[in-house]
């Protein structure tokens, strides 16, 4: 079984602010409640309160100042507390003042600051509320009502760059200009810088076609080079078959 408190306890000095008398009260009925002797040093006597005389009435302890001066509510459980203070880290502690309304009339030479008690519950109350939850889903593809294409033919077959773009109109996506471009191998569909995402919603629709960025183009605006390769939507085809190519787009 535990000692009782008086009997673990030689002496306790109180320090405290004279204009505090409901704290007063409280501390003096709790300590005579367990028999514990006491005497009180306010402001002006702790200068008396000299390390010899510390150090002739309580026995050594190795708690440190922080420990010494702790008080804890009812209800406070330290080792739940303790758990959580493992993590914290410099960094993650934040120091901010509580609102007064400035100084206030004191019955002793202490030292009084007023307080509106509405204000400082709703300090506290914002200190320990949790912030919102930031909303972390990611953006999703830009809307295709957004990106205009121009479609160019370089295949040498007639008409793609027009069928190409009815396809991509007929999907959603607005009409830019539509023409030739010198014969080219291969196709590819060009964006502006840092809307690669917007190329790509245009290379699926047209079977899968490859990217690249174009540091002249206008935002919102893509750009399809359809090139001999080319054999996705537009594409004019007889019995399975290609069209053969023949003079100009």
């Amino acid at each position: 079984m535990h000692a009782p408190v008086n009997a673990q306890v030689d002496a306790v000095f109180v320090l405290s602010v004279r204009s505090f008398h409901d704290r007063i009260a409280h501390i003096q009925s709790e300590l005579r409640h367990h028999g514990i002797e006491f005497e009180w040093i306010f402001e002006h006597d702790a200068n008396e309160l000299t390390s010899e005389l510390i150090e002739s009435t309580f026995a050594p302890s190795d708690m440190g100042r922080a420990q010494q001066s702790l008080v804890l509510d009812e209800g406070f459980d330290v080792l739940v507390d303790a758990a959580r203070m493992q993590g914290l880290a410099a960094g993650n502690v934040v120091f901010d003042t509580v609102p007064v309304l400035g100084d206030g009339d004191s019955e002793s030479d202490g030292s009084v600051l007023k307080a509106d008690p509405q204000a400082v519950r709703a300090f506290i109350a914002g200190a320990i509320e949790a912030p919102p939850p930031t909303d972390s889903t990611p953006a999703g593809p830009p809307a295709k009502a957004t990106i205009t294409v121009d479609v160019f033919n370089g295949s040498a077959v007639t008409g793609l760059a027009k069928a190409v773009a009815e396809q991509l109109t007929g999907q959603g996506f607005p009409r830019g200009t539509v023409g030739n471009t010198p014969a080219r191998a291969t196709s590819v569909v060009h964006f502006p810088t840092g809307a690669p995402d917007t190329a790509r919603m245009v290379a699926d629709a047209l079977g899968g076609l490859p990217i690249e960025e174009d540091t002249h183009l206008p935002a919102g605006t893509v750009q399809v080079y359809l090139g001999k390769d080319y054999s996705g939507p537009g594409k004019p085809r007889i019995a399975g078959a290609s069209l053969p190519r023949v003079g100009t787009a």
